[in-house]
């Protein structure tokens, strides 16, 4: 499990629960959207199929969507935003968003951190293990999750980045941005995923080398 060996809370472990029992099973589609038919929803899954179009084959596969969250730290302090808009407005947030259509991991970490932080972040030398360089970032662990009053599934690939600067610029679905000593890192992010990876992290900070 992917939170295997971190100490939880009783409420955040019944949080984390209900995560893990999330609607897999939903579908995006009642009907098809190319001809119009009812899909076909049978009662077991059988390679992955859940929904199906009679007529035309269209398959509704209930697929996460992926997204991106990137721990920047900068001189023993992390980057945490404040949410400007629904769901979980005002609360603390890991900088990050969803990967756009046709677009690779790493240009969205570039892109989000930039929209959301006027950052600028580059992946580190692939296969490289030594400290993260200012200005770098790299894959770090992925979680699973939902998203919004809908409950969309998500795929949450976490990244590490070391700022070059301490000086940022909030984007427009901010409400403010704040650096937190890793000493004090608010516990109340307004997603379980990123709980669960911010725990994680400063678990690791002290063996940072290997980062």
């Amino acid at each position: 499990m992917f939170h295997d060996g971190i100490d939880f809370s009783p409420a955040h472990r019944g949080d984390l629960g209900e995560v893990l029992r999330m609607t897999s099973r939903e579908f995006k589609y009642c009907f098809c959207p190319y001809d119009g038919l009812q899909l076909e929803r049978p009662s077991g899954h059988a390679d992955g199929v859940w929904a199906k179009c009679p007529q035309c084959g269209f398959v509704d596969y209930p697929n996460p969507k992926p997204c991106i969250g990137v721990i920047i730290e900068h001189a023993g302090r992390i980057l945490l935003a404040r949410r400007g808009e629904e769901p979980k407005r005002g609360m603390y947030d890991i900088p990050g968003g969803f990967v756009e259509n046709g677009e690779t991991v790493e240009a969205a970490v570039a892109r989000e951190i930039t929209e959301e932080t006027s950052l600028q972040l580059v992946p580190a030398p692939a296969g490289a293990s030594e400290p993260l360089r200012p200005g770098e970032f790299r894959y770090f662990a992925s979680f699973p999750d939902e998203y919004g009053p809908h409950r969309t599934a998500t795929v949450n690939l976490m990244f590490i980045a070391q700022a070059e600067t301490d000086r940022f610029q909030a984007g427009s679905d901010v409400a403010e941005l704040q650096w937190h000593s890793v000493d004090a890192v608010p516990t109340d992010l307004a997603f379980v995923h990123q709980q669960i990876a911010m725990q994680r992290f400063l678990g690791l900070y002290q063996g940072r080398a290997d980062m």
